[in-house]
């Protein structure tokens, strides 16, 4: 700590102290802002006081104010706030475990925190600081026009604070910035957070878990949000070094005594032997700590019922069948006996979970309405069998008949919703494949889908000259953004770009007008457009320089997505439902959904990736996602948890355990 500034006038501290605490404090804004001035430095208020009203509604008064100072002018506001008599009691590495602020003290005004840089949003404190001085956003504290950040940027920092508050505002917070916003400023929150390096802390405190997966500082900012101990603190940090060095900084900042906090502790500054002492009982109790967390990661976890009914949505293939085929064989490989209940009509669904060595209850049925109701009967012969219901279709025809799972794999319309509130009674869990989809299903549990087991992609390097091969793999669609991708291949050989499109996959579910003009956009290519038809996606993948999923129609997950990520292979997206949470907070490249402009300037940054080795490191990023979210290993371990807790109260599972 410093020692005491200039000689305070006699009777100032104390009539200062007189104030109601919201008019000092707002005076020490204006004292701050203006010795700032002085010393030609450029800080934001932010937090307290200097909060828009908003979000200030209802919060209280704060007990000090927080100011962000410009990373180039923090050693002459310092010295400004020092020569102003302002005490310095803790040092920026030891203030916190982000290292990112120091606590001053005015014997008139009270606290000030002086942050470098803020926790969640210090990729680059430069650029942040810049970005959020940028809208130029000024209010009026103690008569001093101080500026602040605009009110996007406000309701990002609060977020981002509340992911580690721990004085109890957080709900509240919470509340405020992202439950009272509509659905633009929420988008204009994320769209900031992406561009500063923040997603992960915004969509945690937020309820979207899937998001974060994989992103900058994950299991630090999960380890703040659930108010661990320091010691699982520290352990997420070391999860979180991406680099033996980084571990090996860790590792020693664990290791020192935080003389800043012991000298507040004691009320002194330490002794030798005061910081020894502190030392040993500091590991005492952080080995102490270690071995609970090791014992309760050990607990067993139960296997789960020995027979479990899985019914199908649809008697043929589609996507939510696939998944109901991948769940079922992750059933039997925890020791589950499966029946897998399906109608006769269509009988692909029976066929292939036969093929799979599955015990099949095959209903005669031909139709919807009558395999609803064969479902019924069944499922009234057999209540007491735990009942995976796959789809919206079975979770109605079985509604409060015995123990059920309600597995969504599409967004409810809104002409279902009525249904699903009917469909869902009873139910021990309503899983959806997305936080996207569950944001429009309360109560749900996220339960993201994942693929088959998927190797590396074997790629022969493209050689100079060469056209880029722009792949892309599904239903040949104007939901699917067929039509946009066309217009973006188009754009980028307009600008001289000599691009391929490569097509797998086949027009199914279309309609009469969109197919028209996925017709007319692709046919204006010419020759430039290669239609591959159904192949396999590791073979496809291996074949392309870029794959595009540009759909138009939210999607409720993006397993193509997926798969990219597994193979391997440098991918773009549009912004459509769930396919930037499958991609990741730290995928560069996302597109506007039906924008081809958007999109062509995407494709365009992905391939000069490829040359600057952009792509590559992107790629690598995508496969270490694909091995920690959407492995079927980790499909597994979801299910296994979701099974063994059935009885339990209903909450999300921790992607971090999976």
């Amino acid at each position: 700590m410093t020692g005491p500034g200039p000689e305070v006038p006699a009777g100032t501290a104390a009539v200062a102290q007189n104030l109601p605490r919201a008019v000092l404090l707002r005076l020490a804004h204006g004292c701050l802002e203006t010795i700032a001035q002085g010393a030609g430095a450029r800080i934001l208020h932010v937090k307290g006081e200097a909060m828009d009203p908003l979000l200030a509604e209802g919060r209280g008064t704060s007990t000090d104010c927080d100011v962000l100072v410009h990373p180039d002018d923090l050693d002459a506001f310092v010295a400004a706030l020092r020569g102003a008599g302002w005490e310095q009691r803790t040092h920026f590495a030891a203030g916190s475990v982000f290292g990112h602020a120091a606590t001053f003290y005015s014997r008139v005004w009270g606290t000030v925190d002086v942050h470098r840089h803020f926790p969640g949003l210090d990729r680059d404190a430069r650029r942040t600081f810049e970005v959020l001085a940028a809208p130029g956003a000024r209010t009026d504290l103690g008569g001093v026009a101080c500026p602040v950040p605009d009110l996007t940027g406000q309701r990002l920092v609060m977020l981002v604070h509340a992911a580690r508050d721990h004085m109890g505002r957080r709900a509240r917070d919470i509340e405020r910035a992202w439950g009272t916003a509509t659905d633009e400023e929420r988008s204009a929150v994320d769209a900031l957070a992406r561009d500063l390096g923040a997603l992960v802390p915004i969509v945690l405190v937020t309820g979207r878990d899937e998001l974060a997966a994989g992103g900058r500082d994950e299991h630090l900012w999960r380890a703040m949000l659930r108010d661990a101990d320091p010691t699982a603190v520290w352990w997420a940090r070391l999860r979180d070094a991406r680099t033996a060095p980084a571990a090996l900084r860790v590792l020693a900042q664990a290791l020192r005594v935080n003389r800043d906090h012991l000298a507040i502790r004691l009320g002194h500054e330490p002794t030798p032997e005061e910081v020894r002492r502190d030392w040993w009982e500091r590991w005492g109790r952080a080995l102490r700590r270690t071995r609970r967390l090791l014992g309760a990661r050990r607990a067993p976890v139960a296997v789960g019922p020995p027979r479990i009914a899985i019914a199908t949505n649809n008697g043929d293939i589609g996507g939510g069948e696939v998944m109901l085929l991948v769940i079922a064989d992750a059933l039997a490989e925890l020791g589950a006996a499966v029946t897998v209940v399906a109608p006769s009509a269509p009988g692909d669904l029976a066929r292939r979970a036969r093929e799979a060595g599955h015990d099949v209850a095959e209903l005669r049925a031909d139709g919807r309405l009558a395999w609803m109701l064969a479902l019924a009967a069944w499922r009234i012969r057999h209540r007491r069998m735990p009942l995976w219901c796959n789809g919206l279709v079975p979770s109605l025809a079985t509604a409060g008949l015995g123990p059920r799972i309600v597995h969504l794999h599409q967004q409810p319309s809104r002409a279902h919703r009525a249904a699903l509130a009917l469909a869902r009674r009873g139910a021990r869990r309503v899983l959806v494949p997305s936080s996207s989809v569950a944001s429009t299903v309360p109560g749900a549990t996220v339960l993201p889908n994942w693929t088959r087991d998927l190797a590396l992609a074997h790629r022969t390097p493209r050689t100079a000259g060469s056209p880029p091969r722009i792949g892309f793999l599904g239903r040949l669609t104007r939901a699917k953004g067929v039509e946009d991708l066309a217009r973006a291949v188009a754009i980028l050989r307009a600008d001289g770009l000599d691009a391929r499109l490569v097509l797998a996959g086949e027009n199914r579910f279309g309609d009469g007008a969109g197919d028209g003009a996925v017709a007319a956009a692709l046919g204006a290519l010419g020759d430039a457009v290669e239609h591959r038809g159904w192949v396999d996606p590791e073979e496809f993948l291996a074949e392309v320089d870029v794959a595009v999923f540009p759909s138009r129609a939210p999607e409720s997950f993006g397993l193509v997505a997926a798969e990219a990520m597994a193979c391997g292979v440098p991918f773009v997206v549009s912004d459509a439902g769930a396919l930037p949470e499958v991609a990741g907070p730290e995928h560069p490249w996302i597109a506007r959904a039906g924008d081809a402009a958007s999109l062509a300037a995407t494709v365009r940054r992905a391939l000069e990736g490829l040359e600057d080795g952009s792509a590559a490191a992107s790629a690598a990023r995508g496969r270490q996602r694909w091995e920690k979210c959407f492995s079927p290993s980790v499909g597994r371990a979801r299910v296994r948890r979701l099974v063994a807790g059935l009885d339990a109260p209903t909450t999300p599972p921790d992607p971090e355990d999976a």
